[in-house]
């Protein structure tokens, strides 16, 4: 179903684009455009399609690439590295969460929330003897590093964070705390 009719003037000036340039990516006549945005004309469905497809590809190719705004330095656990160093890490590079690899794959995350949860262990034994693999939970997603800001802004409404990958190899993370700068440009 397409959007009303009335977004196509706003979604072109949000894009900062000319009735013009508009027209020439949609492969419609610039009238027509103006004539739609004044409402003096109603469309026929493969016009407004046309138009609305453009704007589309406009927006996906100025829209920010997940690399973007990852660390590109991705601090990690191992499973058998002691919950005491993770500690150090959290502290250190005042971080919340962080992948658990092995051989460069995600096995498992290991967060302050899974230290909580994990409170009545981390309580019996001395730190340094509790081991990640033991308290770690589900590997966080990994992406392209190409991917859309706003697919990994959907994926951290279900997880901590995200690995971003390329040809392979985890090359970055995108946490929450990445996408609210995004807020601030």
């Amino acid at each position: 179903m397409l959007p009303e009719l009335s977004e196509i003037a706003v979604k072109r000036k949000a894009l900062g684009l000319t009735q013009k340039e508009l027209a020439e990516l949609a492969g419609v006549s610039q009238s027509m455009i103006a004539k739609i945005e004044n409402n003096l004309i109603m469309p026929s469905y493969e016009k407004a399609r046309k138009i609305f497809t453009a704007l589309e590809k406009v927006t996906r190719e100025r829209e920010k690439k997940a690399i973007e705004i990852a660390t590109q330095r991705v601090i990690y656990a191992t499973k058998n590295e002691s919950v005491a160093n993770v500690i150090r890490k959290f502290e250190k590079y005042a971080i919340s969460q962080m992948p658990v690899l092995e051989k460069g794959r995600c096995i498992g995350s290991v967060s302050e929330k899974s230290l909580v949860a994990n409170a009545e262990l981390l309580n019996r034994k001395p730190l340094r003897e509790i081991k990640v693999g033991e308290i770690m939970n589900d590997s966080l997603p990994c992406v392209s590093y190409e991917t859309p800001a706003s697919a990994v802004r959907e994926l951290l409404r279900y997880s901590q964070a995200v690995l971003l990958t390329k040809n392979g190899k985890i090359c970055g993370i995108v946490t929450k705390a990445d996408m609210i700068k995004l807020f601030r440009k």
